[in-house]
């Protein structure tokens, strides 16, 4: 275990990764944008700290994601 690092560095890894692969665009705009980057975030933290047996349902992830509809002719 002295070469363990703790989970909120690899949280911290994770998070740095995502934020530059994953486009803003992605999350939508305006205030649902950051809304939706910050739960994501939040869920990736959420589960790199679980535990062995531990586990995140598919509901969890998506839950307070803010979708919106945009109709194009």
């Amino acid at each position: 275990m002295d070469h363990a690092s703790p989970s909120s560095f690899v949280a911290s890894f994770c998070v740095a990764v995502m934020r530059h692969l994953i486009p803003n665009e992605f999350w939508g705009n305006g205030e649902e944008q950051t809304h939706n980057r910050d739960v994501f975030i939040a869920n990736v933290k959420k589960f790199v700290h679980l535990r062995r047996f531990e586990s995140m349902t598919l509901h969890e992830v998506t839950q307070g994601i803010k979708v919106c509809y945009t109709y194009i002719e």
